[in-house]
């Protein structure tokens, strides 16, 4: 029994893998999702200031992301073992649900500024932890372990590239242009560089929000095709923990 459920975990190389469609989603998806979460990741302290807070308040906001961060961690392994179990969920469904809360998280920012940037944080960490703690075992199920360090690292690129285009070009590129406007400069000689107002982050924001609810479209159209592998995976479970009992 063992046995038949290792088959069920392929070995895929990296040259293998790169031909199947599902590794250049989950990719795509962690470039969307894990790229708009850095937007409010990397970006904690000047967005507080420019929404209107004090210069050493992103201090708090840092907790409550870490602590946001270690309850989806944990929640996320917990619940979406018991969905795969109980139903058959492959780890893309939850990944998707994270994805949504996390644009969720980022129109709450988008739209209430400063009132709503403490639970933005929370929620956006707590979609950052079930993201980090499910896209590794999503990998490790679809493309088994003997390749498993090589394949992580080359889908994890796509966070590489999302924190770039979203964190820094888009984020660097609507701050300056909100800059330009007098309107939202600060006063005063070490403050003078610094963006004040809603319109440093907004666009930033929104187009982060729609960047990841596309992730969560990835997300689904993933766990659709890998469905059966899953349902496989849990009968194949349940054998196990039948003759487990039965010893």
């Amino acid at each position: 029994l063992l046995g038949s459920m290792h088959t069920l975990l392929p070995e895929h190389s990296l040259s293998n893998a790169i031909c199947m469609p599902e590794l250049w989603l989950e990719q795509l998806a962690i470039f969307l999702t894990a790229g708009s979460a850095f937007t409010l990741i990397n970006n904690l302290a000047p967005l507080h200031i420019a929404l209107g807070g004090s210069e050493h308040g992103e201090a708090t906001l840092v907790a409550i992301f870490s602590s946001g961060n270690c309850g989806g961690r944990l929640c996320a392994g917990f619940f979406s073992d018991v969905a795969l179990r109980r139903f058959g969920i492959g780890r893309a469904g939850p990944l998707a649900v994270a994805a949504v809360i996390n644009g969720v998280a980022l129109l709450l920012v988008f739209k209430s500024g400063m009132s709503a940037l403490l639970a933005g944080c929370a929620l956006c960490g707590f979609a950052y932890g079930c993201a980090n703690a499910l896209a590794p075992t999503l990998i490790s199920e679809l493309h088994g372990l003997r390749n498993f360090a090589l394949l992580y690292n080359w889908v994890f690129l796509g966070s590489v590239g999302g924190s770039y285009v979203f964190a820094s070009a888009l984020t660097v590129a609507v701050y300056e242009h909100a800059m330009a406007d007098p309107v939202n400069h600060a006063h005063g000689n070490a403050a003078s560089l610094r963006c004040l107002g809603d319109a440093c982050f907004r666009t930033t924001l929104f187009v982060s929000a729609v960047a990841s609810f596309g992730g969560s479209a990835f997300y689904l159209v993933l766990a659709k095709r890998t469905h059966h592998h899953y349902k496989l995976l849990q009968r194949a479970s349940q054998k196990l923990s039948e003759c487990g009992t039965e010893l």
